[in-house]
């Protein structure tokens, strides 16, 4: 079985796990796109790294913490 051929039994078995017509997940993997694009147009936009974002301290909010 070629890599391919895989790929399009995976992509098929997805579909009928999900129950998906062929139709509405072309239309689902096309809003991720979009939404994948605006997200990253968003962070450039506003000059965000997400890897700069993360703050493992978020929750030290008050000096007396318990």
């Amino acid at each position: 079985m070629t890599s391919e051929l895989r790929t399009k039994t995976k992509l098929y078995n997805l579909l009928e796990r999900l129950d998906l017509s062929y139709d509405e997940a072309e239309h689902a993997l096309s809003l991720y796109a979009h939404n994948k694009k605006f997200d990253k147009d968003l962070d450039d936009a506003y000059n965000v790294n997400n890897d700069d974002i993360i703050d493992e301290d978020w929750d030290d909010w008050h000096p007396n913490d318990l």
